[in-house]
């Protein structure tokens, strides 16, 4: 692939339209804009569309492909000086002014680097990469692992409430190593606003999710910029194993929850003598690759007409002007037996939603990790999961309900870096058979969600993970 494919080819992003797609180029230049982000929401259809025009008339004030491509790999100085000039040219084209971007400031020469680790990623955002932050302190403190985090805000669009417990958060990355929690294709926008001197005469980590069985060659440049990877399931060691020729290693991530409030069903809305499973997931995450319909299919398929059976399909960020959100709109409308829940939760609303629920159904097609099957299987809920990809590691023949699959070509649209992969498509009558056992049987339920809470609990703890961090950083001498 060349480098013009490379910003040309479409941004990992949901698609209005594949005729006029969000390229990369369009997408990064968005990233690097914070005054673009706040005036062009791009997973809303009709903002993609304003800013795919607003791109068309003024990006040649901005940059061009190639330029692109050369501004990242030059010295932090001429980077500055030359995104000054550029944002004064272009700052005409928006209505908003241009914000200043958060950087982190380089150590310098004299200061020794400590023994331990940065944690560099979006530890305050309200998103499972947020979370993946979180739970990798949380080990590494257990371990009594000296880290810190620097909170990377730099194109989140989502809320930052949360906080990592028990970690500091630094102003500038003072430990001799890194560990970046990304997505390998925002690595270039990290080097651009975090310089060379943070990756400079340390071992760079990444540990990098990813949801499909290989891996792209537009991860390249993210790539060359860690010295490891650490993989979160040993589905995503086997996908960068085969394009990546230094260390990959499974690292998975920890699960552990804070203390639950206790609510009722009511404030759910969910009756309290139904059997009621859930389906949870985040709109940005894309909706193909999640696949509630199948959910719904599989629920439908196993009660037919039975009252005493919920759906709960909990969704935020929704695209209201999609057709998956009218879709999901009218399932609900027709079957008064699943409830619609499309709000923006708090972390201890939605953990107080799925202590409430009897089960959990992830009929995803991919999976890096699965966190929430994991974190379902955390409070004794039985899952009904695809068997394939990440949650492989711990939902098992005999602590979940597994269902079949057969792999299908990912669609051009359907996901990002998606063209030739390939992708489960669950049985949706298998999936309908144990839903159905699980409800007509408590003592299957209950079975079964105790099984598999002993394998969390177990196996996936903090104490459990954190030593695995620490004897790695350990042996490369680093601790």
């Amino acid at each position: 692939m060349n480098q013009c494919d490379l910003f040309d080819n479409p941004a990992p992003i949901s698609q209005r339209n594949s005729a006029t797609p969000i390229t990369n180029a369009m997408y990064w230049l968005w990233l690097s804009r914070p005054d673009l982000q706040k005036r062009y929401k791009l997973y809303i259809n009709s903002h993609q569309s304003s800013y795919y025009n607003w791109y068309h008339v003024y990006s040649h004030l901005v940059h061009t492909r190639w330029l692109l491509f050369l501004y990242i790999l030059l010295p932090r100085s001429l980077r500055v000086s030359i995104k000054w000039f550029l944002a004064h040219l272009s700052r005409g084209a928006s209505m908003v002014t241009v914000g200043q971007q958060p950087r982190v400031a380089a150590m310098s020469p004299q200061e020794p680097l400590k023994m331990g680790s940065n944690l560099i990623g979006r530890a305050n955002a309200d998103l499972g990469m947020g979370e993946l932050v979180r739970m990798a302190a949380t080990a590494l403190h257990r371990a009594q692992t000296p880290h810190g985090i620097i909170n990377f805000t730099v194109g989140v669009t989502h809320t930052q409430h949360a906080r990592a417990e028990g970690s500091t958060y630094l102003p500038s990355p003072s430990f001799r190593s890194n560990i970046f929690l990304m997505n390998v294709d925002q690595m270039w926008l990290v080097y651009e606003h975090l310089g060379s001197a943070t990756f400079r005469n340390r071992y760079n980590i990444g540990y990098f999710p990813w949801e499909l069985a290989r891996c792209p060659p537009e991860f390249y440049f993210g790539l060359q910029l860690v010295d490891e990877i650490w993989a979160p399931s040993t589905f995503v060691r086997d996908s960068f194993s085969r394009y990546f020729h230094r260390p990959v290693l499974h690292m998975p991530e920890c699960v552990e929850l804070p203390a639950i409030s206790q609510r009722d069903r009511s404030a759910f809305a969910i009756p309290r003598d139904t059997y009621a499973f859930l389906c949870m997931f985040d709109c940005k995450s894309y909706m193909c690759r999640k696949n509630p319909q199948a959910a719904i299919k599989a629920f439908q398929r196993a009660f037919n007409h039975n009252d005493a059976v919920r759906l709960v399909l909990k969704i935020m960020n929704a695209d209201r002007e999609s057709d998956y959100y009218r879709e999901l709109q009218l399932f609900a409308r027709s079957d008064h037996r699943i409830l619609l829940i499309d709000q923006n939760y708090s972390r201890a609303e939605v953990l107080a939603l799925i202590s409430v629920c009897d089960a959990l159904v992830s009929l995803h097609r991919s999976e890096g990790f699965g966190r929430a099957p994991a974190e379902a299987m955390y409070l004794g809920k039985p899952v009904v999961v695809t068997n394939y990809s990440g949650n492989t590691d711990f939902t098992r023949d005999d602590n979940s309900c597994l269902v079949n699959y057969q792999l299908v070509p990912v669609g051009d649209t359907e996901y990002p870096y998606g063209k030739g992969q390939l992708w489960a498509e669950p049985d949706v009558a298998h999936a309908a058979f144990h839903m159905k056992r699980l409800a007509e049987s408590s003592t299957l339920s209950r079975t079964i969600g105790l099984a598999g809470q002993k394998t969390i609990h177990e196996e996936f703890n903090p104490v459990v993970v954190g030593a695995r961090y620490r004897d790695r950083l350990a042996q490369l001498g680093l601790l």
